[in-house]
């Protein structure tokens, strides 16, 4: 179960998964994160969802000529259509940030890294 509210201008998304889940997927953000991937240098960031798309049993794993990471799998039940940016803003300088934007520093239950470019 998914919800997604705002905290004045932080977007919180609370998904209930099982214990060993929620440890995975919360490492696996975090590594996630830790991958600066600015507009037109995502290379390094498709490669790595497209490595756990493969782990974790997707059929048919590739990147697009444009960088899209796409997958298909037979045991999806209904079918489901995830999309998403990987480029990042331009961080700037990284010693004006409270926390590294490339850390993936976790406190009170908040991931903090260098947001989504639009």
């Amino acid at each position: 179960m998914a919800r997604i509210s705002f905290d004045g201008e932080i977007p919180r998304v609370n998904i209930r998964l099982p214990s060993g889940d929620a440890e995975a997927l919360t490492r696996f953000v975090r590594e996630l994160v830790r991958i600066p991937s600015p507009s037109t240098q995502e290379g390094p960031l498709a490669a790595r969802v497209a490595e756990e798309m493969r782990r974790v049993g997707f059929a048919d794993v590739w990147v697009s000529r444009i960088g899209s990471v796409i997958g298909t799998s037979d045991r999806a039940r209904p079918k489901l259509l995830l999309d998403g940016h990987m480029d990042t803003v331009d961080v700037g300088d990284p010693a004006r940030w409270p926390t590294s934007p490339y850390g993936g520093q976790i406190e009170n239950g908040i991931l903090y890294a260098a947001a989504p470019a639009t």
